[in-house]
């Protein structure tokens, strides 16, 4: 899978879940993927590839986009996951997020300073593997 696929899944996600539960119809998301022309070249959002988009947002994340019949409007249907910063889903998407948008307005990219969060991502197979195997973990804890 390419780098520019996932751009684009991540894209169609923050989209739609900017819109909120109202939603937003495929005309005005096509629209914004004309404005877009990193993503779309300036070319329209063929039906199609929407769709496909769609299924693949469904089987690589668990999102699911559904659409409200009576609006032709399309939302996140489990929207809840990615308002739950705890959860994985949310943490996901608020970090690919970022990306794509720093990405996008790389003409800016020395205006903006990111702090290093520490995410614990050293230590995180190590807990995952003593988890799986039902081993006993001990931590010392020093406050920065």
């Amino acid at each position: 899978m390419t780098k520019d696929l996932i751009r684009k899944y991540i894209w169609l996600i923050d989209t739609i879940n900017t819109a909120g539960w109202s939603g937003i119809s495929l005309k005005e998301i096509s629209a914004k993927w004309e404005r877009n022309d990193r993503l779309s070249g300036g070319e329209e959002y063929p039906r199609r590839s929407f769709h496909n988009h769609v299924a693949a947002v469904r089987e690589l994340f668990g999102i699911e986009i559904a659409c409200h019949k009576n609006t032709n409007s399309y939302y996140i249907a489990n929207s809840g996951d990615l308002k739950d910063s705890s959860g994985f889903k949310g943490w996901l998407l608020d970090a690919l997020s970022l990306n794509s948008q720093l990405e996008e307005s790389s003409q800016l990219k020395d205006r903006i300073l990111l702090e290093e969060i520490p995410s614990g991502k050293e230590f995180l197979p190590t807990v995952l593997e003593a988890m799986r195997d039902g081993k006993m973990l001990t931590f010392s804890y020093k406050p920065f």
